[in-house]
This record gives C-alpha cells, sequence and structure tokens, in this order.
C-alpha cells in the first residue's frame, strides 16, 4: 500500500520520440494525495486532486488523444484486474469533477476513456494493459 502528497506542479510535453505521431500538450496541477494498493492479482489506486488545467492533442499509429479540462476539485480512482495465465491485466476507471468545465478523448487499440464536464464533470475509461 502506499501513500503519496502531491505538490503543485506544471508540465509542457510535445511530439514523440520515436515513430510516427505528432502533439503535445500543457498541464498544471494544485496539490494532492493518492493511496494506492496492489496484490498479485488486483489493484487499484484513489487519488484527490485540487486546481487543476490541462490541453493536449496527440495522435499517432496507436490511437488519437484530444481535449482540455479546467477543474477545482477532482477525485480519480482506478482499478487493474490481472487476467489469469496471461501477462496482461484490464483497467477500469473513473473520475468526478467539480466546478470544472472542458472535454478529453483518448481512443486506440487498447483503451478507450471519455471525460466531459459543464460544472460536475463525469469520466470512465477501460484500457487493456501489458
Amino acid at each position: 500500500m502506499g501513500v503519496a502528497i502531491h505538490t503543485p506542479n506544471c508540465s509542457a510535453s510535445k511530439g514523440y520520440s520515436s515513430g510516427w505521431g505528432v502533439g503535445g500538450g500543457v498541464s498544471c496541477s494544485g496539490p494532492g494525495a493518492s493511496v494506492s494498493a496492489k496484490s498479485k492479482y488486483v489493484g487499484g489506486e484513489a487519488k484527490v486532486s485540487v486546481g487543476e488545467v490541462e490541453a493536449h492533442a496527440k495522435a499517432n499509429k496507436k490511437g488519437i488523444s484530444i481535449g482540455g479540462e479546467a477543474t477545482l476539485h477532482k477525485y480519480s480512482s482506478s482499478i487493474d484486474i490481472k487476467i489469469p495465465f496471461t501477462k496482461k491485466s484490464i483497467s477500469i476507471s473513473g473520475s468526478i469533477g467539480v466546478g470544472s468545465i472542458g472535454a478529453k478523448y483518448d481512443i486506440s487499440k487498447t483503451k478507450v476513456k471519455a471525460y466531459t464536464a459543464l460544472g460536475v464533470g463525469f469520466g470512465w475509461g477501460i484500457e487493456l494493459k501489458g
């Protein structure tokens, strides 16, 4: 089990380091905290953040991701479940933002994620990992 306190930070990214791809993004987040736990077959994480701004647009051979969001408080969690007899796992995630505006979408061969907000935002995702 792990517990982390997050300090405010900002970051920017551009392009991809290998292969075909274009895009970039910027993000800034305020303080937050996360709790995580993991066993042999199941793992999970819960996060709380205060003040977050993000914008990005990316495309490569694997998929496309586009969106932007500003939120005052965001609560998110995910659970990873190992698929028996494989080295893969499935991740199911969800989030709720309060005082939010924006939309984010992420689609590829292995994942689908969506988040839409106007006042209160809701997001969900499913991803095949490994």
